[in-house]
């Protein structure tokens, strides 16, 4: 009797060792979260901060959407691949759902986050549309001034929950990965681009010119993982109480070689001609960072480890 105890003991004690063996080898911490940034506007500059909020749109921080507002010509969102001077305005957030957009040559103006109930526009970008409720015309003036349109523009908050969704953009080589019920605000493919700081410290290696990450607009940064490690991640990930799943590698294009400081395409930034000699390519251009879509949501801070599932 004792024998058999003692047999039933080893392989309940070999069992538990195991299993914890097995999870520890299937989550495994690859990176750590090392910068945060939040772009309350398509294509202006963005906000550096300590934590994100996670939601069926993306990163949220006090109560504002990750690319939530826009600048439209009529019902054409626009965006730095085709005016590279919007990468000049600075957002500020100065109250509740309250911005303060400052330029070069410009008196600040100040936006409110509309009511639902105000205008509702349908606005174009990317190949997709989506709502959206117009914002104080003052602010338009302010872009319509500082852009030198020769039309009136306006700036326009994504409306949630409205008729026409916007889905991701995806590659078919991607289909698997895709959720159907996903929307996003006024992001170019997915909730969160997330890039790896030795990946970008070795193409800075390369290309000299590159004054900063910020050229690529990642929502986080992560380091303690090996340059270009981000390849492996095709899988769910775990920040925190947040789970990310893999979307896409991010394609890159025109915008990186833009001069954040002057607004104008710079021929000297060979950035992308760099990364397309030696990187993967999505719809035939060169691929940095990955973009991830949120699973589930919740709150992600600097220092979270980020975990590999």
């Amino acid at each position: 009797m004792l024998y058999e105890l003692t047999i039933l003991v080893l392989i309940t004690v070999f069992s538990y060792f195991t299993i914890q063996c097995y999870n520890s080898n299937k989550r495994k911490k690859v990176a750590k979260v090392k910068n945060l940034y939040f772009y309350p506007f398509k294509s202006l500059k963005g906000i550096q901060v300590d934590e994100i909020k996670l939601t069926e749109y993306g990163v949220e921080y006090k109560g504002i959407m990750d690319r939530q507002f826009i600048v439209c010509n009529n019902d054409q969102g626009l965006d730095m691949t085709s005016v590279y001077k919007l990468i000049l305005v600075s957002v500020e957030i100065v109250g509740v759902k309250t911005l303060r957009l400052t330029a070069p040559g410009m008196e600040s103006v100040i936006l409110e986050t509309p009511s639902d109930s105000k205008d509702i526009i349908t606005v174009k970008l990317d190949y997709t549309t989506g709502e959206a409720v117009l914002c104080n015309p003052e602010v338009g003036e302010w872009f319509t001034r500082f852009l030198q349109f020769d039309t009136h523009l306006q700036v326009a908050s994504f409306k949630k929950d409205g008729r026409h969704k916007r889905r991701p953009i995806h590659n078919p080589e991607f289909q698997q990965f895709i959720r159907t019920n996903d929307e996003i605000a006024f992001q170019y493919s997915g909730h969160i681009l997330l890039i790896n700081e030795e990946s970008y410290l070795h193409l800075k290696s390369i290309c000299k010119e590159l004054e900063s990450p910020l050229v690529f607009r990642p929502n986080i940064i992560v380091n303690e993982a090996k340059a270009w490690e981000e390849d492996k991640w095709k899988c769910e990930i775990a920040i925190n109480n947040c789970h990310l799943y893999f979307f896409r590698p991010c394609d890159r294009c025109r915008v990186t070689c833009v001069n954040n400081k002057t607004g104008q395409l710079d021929s000297k930034v060979t950035v992308l001609r760099t990364l397309g000699k030696f990187r993967p390519k999505v719809l035939n251009s060169p691929t940095f960072g990955v973009v991830f879509m949120c699973k589930k949501y919740g709150e992600i801070r600097i220092g979270d480890e980020m975990i590999k599932n």
